[in-house]
């Protein structure tokens, strides 16, 4: 399939378009396919649309290659897209994230880690999330099966404050 890439504004694509994309990217043997694909997702990572797609993407929970894409590009908007996002949208965003983690539990690792970072950097910089360790004990100790998850989250936090601290201003994350 010939992923076709527009102008240099992009619009918000429809999910097939990105699953195509995917599919390009991680299935087809055409060398010049995959770079379409690669410069098209990139692109698409970079656009305040990305949000919303890998906010899909994780809720389909289609494959591994797809999951990891979404986690990483949440992780990647996390860190050094918040700002745009409104302050109105963060609560969701750290519900969507937290529920992900809960229903990705058992998806390998490195998603697992994605999230979690992403979960982290948002602790760092969403304001008025006082809570962030005791909630997400709260959260993600009452069931064996996301005990990895919460331990994901723990191992992260810590070393996230460490990278976003240089240069960015984060909120105190507290007990």
């Amino acid at each position: 399939r010939t992923i076709h890439i527009y102008g240099r504004r992009m619009e918000r694509p429809a999910l097939d378009l990105v699953l195509q994309a995917l599919d390009a990217l991680f299935r087809n043997d055409d060398l010049t396919e995959k770079e379409k694909a690669s410069a098209w997702l990139t692109r698409l990572q970079a656009s305040v649309h990305a949000w919303e797609v890998a906010d899909q993407l994780l809720a389909l929970k289609r494959d591994t290659e797809t999951s990891y894409f979404a986690a990483q590009t949440m992780a990647s908007k996390v860190r050094t897209s918040f700002d745009e996002l409104p302050a109105n949208t963060h609560l969701a965003l750290r519900d969507s994230l937290l529920h992900h983690l809960a229903t990705l539990s058992t998806a390998p690792l490195p998603i697992v880690r994605q999230l979690a970072i992403a979960l982290a950097d948002l602790a760092l910089q969403m304001e008025g999330w006082n809570t962030v360790v005791s909630d997400v004990i709260q959260r993600f100790s009452s069931d064996a099966g996301l005990v990895s998850v919460l331990l994901s989250i723990l191992i992260v936090l810590p070393e996230e404050v460490s990278v976003l601290s240089v240069g960015t201003q984060c909120v105190c994350v507290c007990v």
